[in-house]
């Protein structure tokens, strides 16, 4: 039997739990999808049981487009700017019952934009979404491609819907991360309460109203302890993980 029990006592955000016992079944092995360091309260494994490695390949290749290098030399133009990028995955407006849920979230990261002249926003998408999508500002664009791991060394931010891939590529490279689960099934709620049980970063959701969600980007820029922790956390990662200096 598995006992989930709030490990925090607050209602606001219901999926942080402890998991008081393992479930397992004998002579049968078992993995984790998900690296040791950013499980809840830790406890020793059955036998047979095991957690795996942050399956992301930190040392891919990547390309740099021209609109991605102008944009990266206009954040950088000024110190106080802030880079802030958004990829929401590759499925989640299929998962959406209502198409209009994510268009209408990354119009208000538009808004914050024309309001908050020094956070620029990257925002990876699918190409039909970026194209009826339409910046009248030199700080936010619309992209269907972005090298992520390039932009995650580089972001003081990421918005990420809360995939396994994403959030350990943000782990691994110490970005504050704000969550936003698309729906309540599959693994992104999961994710998303280990970010917050940890101080790796907030979650939200893609309703969320303007002023909220701006309230959680300066929340994460101005916060030094989530800063810390996720940093202490990716060294955590880098030296248990790496064959050589190289992740796996």
């Amino acid at each position: 039997m598995v006992s989930l029990t709030n490990a925090s006592g607050n209602s606001v955000f219901p999926p942080v739990f402890r998991l008081e016992k393992v479930p397992f079944f004998a002579n049968v092995e078992k993995w984790y999808t998900l690296p040791h360091e950013i499980d809840f309260d830790r406890q020793p494994l059955p036998a047979g049981h095991h957690y795996m490695e942050p399956v992301v390949a930190m040392d891919r290749q990547e390309t740099y487009s021209p609109q991605y290098q102008l944009f990266l030399r206009l954040a950088a133009r000024a110190p106080g700017n802030k880079l802030i990028f958004c990829s929401l995955g590759t499925v989640t407006n299929s998962l959406l019952p209502d198409s209009s849920v994510l268009m209408n979230f990354y119009t208000r990261l538009l808004q914050i934009a024309q309001t908050c002249p020094e956070l620029y926003f990257l925002v990876k998408t699918d190409q039909r979404v970026a194209s009826n999508l339409k910046t009248c500002t030199m700080n936010c664009i619309f992209t269907a491609f972005a090298p992520q791991l390039d932009v995650l060394e580089r972001a003081d931010i990421f918005i990420t819907h809360a995939g396994g891939n994403s959030a350990l590529g943000a782990i691994w490279t110490a970005t504050p991360i704000l969550t936003v689960p698309p729906v309540a099934r599959w693994d992104y709620n999961g994710y998303a309460a280990r970010v917050v049980y940890h101080h790796l970063g907030l979650k939200t959701d893609l309703t969320v109203a303007a002023q909220p969600l701006q309230k959680a980007i300066y929340e994460l820029i101005q916060n030094d302890l989530c800063r810390t922790k996720i940093g202490c956390v990716s060294n955590c990662m880098i030296g248990c993980h790496c064959d050589g200096g190289q992740p796996f």
